[in-house]
Parts: structure tokens; sequence; C-alpha cells
């Protein structure tokens, strides 16, 4: 089958996938499209007259229109459990960039997990089991404003969905104690960027690292990136050897099992 993907993955499964597959980069000819990042929504599948399965490379399902996809026949599948551990660690890296850039240590501070699925529970053990922090983890329908009110550290680990767009905004931020500081290695639409940036230059937010953005690939003229006290990266949270590897393999069982007239594992 011919196979569109133009991102990163592992290379031993990328190889793989060349065994059987032709790799290419014109969607119009696409049998299987694998994305990491893409929106793939109306415009794209319309365009794209030959797809029969959308493989996601990880977790996220937000830039994908499965309904959609779904009135065409097309199968979608996701790859998720993965890289969690990757995000987990990643988002301790942000905290000891920021604790480090303040001249404060983690120990002890008070912590809010946004996100009870994986990658909020093994941050949670992390910071609590490694550096003793006073850690809570919001869960839907928990009283957000209690949750935020005294935290030193917010971890955004929540998925996107139409609940949880903006859900960082003027008024959530506003429950923050004044010199909070905000991570976010989930997705760039759960806060407006409009609002991190008012309360940075106002000091509520003391500082915001973030490896996602509301438009992505981030642009160079994101005036989210011009402010002193955000440390950003380009969406690379996941990006280790070992959750490559992990969702590589993942996706070429599914893949292959779609071949064969066979379900996906994780289809959609």
């Amino acid at each position: 089958m011919k196979i569109y993907f133009i991102e990163l993955m592992d290379s031993y499964y990328l190889d793989e996938l060349k065994k059987d597959n032709e790799i290419i980069n014109n969607i119009e000819e696409a049998d299987i499209v694998i994305t990491r990042n893409l929106t793939i929504d109306k415009a794209f599948i319309d365009k794209a007259v030959h797809l029969k399965c959308i493989a996601i490379h990880g977790t996220g399902i937000s830039e994908v229109d499965i309904n959609y996809a779904k009135t065409k026949g097309i199968v979608v599948f996701n790859c998720p459990y993965q890289n969690y551990e990757s995000v987990a660690e990643y988002s301790l890296y942000f905290a000891l960039m920021a604790a480090r850039q303040n001249k404060m240590e983690l120990y002890k501070k008070k912590a809010l997990v946004l996100g009870n699925g994986h990658i909020g529970k093994r941050l949670k053990d992390i910071l609590s089991d490694g550096l003793l922090m006073d850690v809570d983890i919001y869960k839907r329908n928990d009283d957000i404003k209690d949750k935020l009110k005294d935290k030193d550290f917010v971890f955004i680990c929540m998925s996107l969905n139409d609940s949880t767009y903006h859900f960082i905004n003027k008024e959530t931020i506003s429950y923050m104690k004044k010199g909070v500081i905000l991570i976010n290695t989930a997705r760039g639409k759960i806060v407006s960027e409009a609002d991190i940036i008012d309360a940075l230059r106002d000091n509520h937010i003391l500082c915001y690292l973030t490896d996602v953005f509301e438009e992505e690939p981030l642009k160079e003229d994101n005036p989210l990136i011009k402010e002193k006290n955000v440390i950003y990266s380009p969406h690379i949270a996941s990006n280790t050897k070992e959750a490559l590897a992990n969702i590589g393999k993942l996706l070429v069982e599914q893949i292959n099992d779609f071949k064969l007239g066979n379900n996906p594992k994780h289809e959609l």
C-alpha cells in the first residue's frame, strides 16, 4: 500500500513499513496516512481520494475529524499509552528549569496536575515520591477554583476536547495564586495564549513553560514566545528513543492488522 508520512518516526519501524509499502508525500495517492501533528480535517480527507486508513502516531486525536472519516469508511486508530513516561519526565524537566531560573527548590512545593490519565498519574508519582512535593490531581467535575487556589506549580496534562478547549483562561488564571508557574505538555489549545500573555505581563503567572501552541507548527511571529518569562519547545516532549520505538512497534502492528482485514487494536 501507499503510505503518506512526512514526520518523525523510529527508524527501525519505518524500515519495517518500507518492506511491504511505499512511503509517499502525495496525499492524493495515499491508501494510509500516518500522522503525529497533522490537521486531518474534511478538506484533507476529501483531497485524499484513495484513503482507507488514518494511523495516529501517538495518543492525541483532536486534530483528526474522526466522525467525517467514518462517513467515508476510513478506519482510524491511535497508539495510546506508549509515551507517558517521556512526557511526564519532560514536565519535570520544565519544572526544574523554572525553579532554577527563579532561584527556588521544588522540594515540598504545592502542585496541581490537570488530568488523571497515564501522564498525570505518572507525573504525580515522580513529583511526590522523588521530591516530596504536595501534589493534587484535578479530575473532571472537581471544583477547579478550590483545586487551583494555593498551588505553586500547575501542570497541564489533560486531553483536548470540547470541554477543555481554553480551559486555562482569564477566569481560571484568576483562581491561581500570584506567582504561579504554569507548565503545558498537553495541547496548545487547552490554554488561551492571549490570556496567558496578559497574566505574564501583570506578574500573576511567574513563568509559562510550554511544549505546545494554539497554532502548530510554531510561527516566528507568535507573540507568546516574545514574552520574557516564557520557555518553550516545538512539541518534542515525547521524542525519546524509547517512546518512538514503543509507538512505532504498535503502529506497525496495527497497520499490518488493517491490511489483513482485521480491526486494529486501538481503532477509534
